[in-house]
């Protein structure tokens, strides 16, 4: 969880936002561990494996809302409506792109047989996670943004982003100027995927290459 937190700081670059969204992380997984409780799931292998898994999901939602408050912040009176008004913004976007996630998942669960038994924790782990996730982002967070996010003095302006937004800028334009090859490019790479995935073989388990002592 602290390499997450860290990898959050170097690109919020706030402390409290990062403060914030570093709260989420152990409540999301306390939230799912009741609702997995509540279903007769127990912690275990595939669980805690399912939980690891979705951590790097589950602070997307957090962070979407804090940096939209945030922005609102700096430019708006800090009041409740400035924050309905943040949540209000991208509540649809996140609500479907986590829906859309848990609908991914979610079907591992029901599975027949031996291989639906072995991964049907896995799968309500990260599904519960990720409801966790999207309830803690439209409550939990917007909470503690107005109890500690204010409104801060613009230094001089500056040009936004670092190198990475810049050279992002800039591939990005290229690919405005010329998109009918970035369009052939990515149905050729779509084409030798799945004729590279079709080629592919498969089986229950990964074949075990131990060496055994003589």
């Amino acid at each position: 969880m602290m390499m997450a937190v860290l990898v959050i700081y170097l690109f919020l670059r706030n402390m409290k936002s990062t403060f914030i969204v570093m709260i989420s992380i152990p409540l999301c997984v306390l939230i799912s561990v009741m609702f997995m409780k509540f279903n007769g799931i127990t912690i275990n292998l595939m669980s805690l494996f399912g939980m690891t898994v979705s951590i790097g999901r589950v602070v997307d939602d957090s962070i979407v809302v804090i940096e939209n408050i945030f922005r609102r912040f700096q430019t708006e009176e800090r009041q409740n409506e400035t924050i309905l008004a943040a949540v209000g913004e991208v509540a649809r976007a996140i609500t479907s792109s986590t829906l859309a996630t848990v609908a991914v998942f979610l079907p591992i669960a029901f599975v027949s047989g031996m291989l639906g038994d072995f991964f049907k924790p896995f799968a309500a782990a990260v599904a519960w996670s990720l409801l966790a996730s999207l309830i803690v982002a439209v409550t939990v967070v917007p909470l503690l943004a107005s109890m500690t996010i204010r409104k801060e003095k613009k230094a001089e302006k500056k040009p936004q982003g670092g190198r990475i937004a810049l050279l992002y800028s800039e591939v990005l334009q290229k690919a405005l100027e010329n998109k009918g090859k970035v369009a052939l490019i990515t149905l050729l790479l779509f084409g030798g995927s799945a004729g590279l995935a079709a080629r592919l073989p498969t089986g229950f388990l990964p074949e075990l290459n131990m060496d055994l002592l003589p």
